[in-house]
């Protein structure tokens, strides 16, 4: 899964959603743009979060799947 923030989201915004990743067990890579910041969410078992679990946080655009279910 890749969580793109809005542009210029605020570090705490980054800061939450990435904790909220780690918590539910998964890995993060972050890649910090000039203006936005996406984060990937690494893991076996990704496919299985919802993307509403990020969607509602402070300083998310969306969330986009990078595998589709087969």
């Amino acid at each position: 899964m890749i969580i793109v923030m809005k542009t210029h989201a605020e570090p705490k915004d980054i800061e939450a959603v990435v904790g909220r990743v780690e918590e539910l067990g998964y890995k993060v890579h972050l890649s910090r743009g000039e203006a936005r910041t996406i984060i990937g969410v690494i893991g076996a078992d990704e496919h299985l979060i919802q993307n509403s679990t990020f969607e509602v946080m402070d300083g998310v655009e969306r969330t986009m799947r990078v595998m589709q279910p087969y």
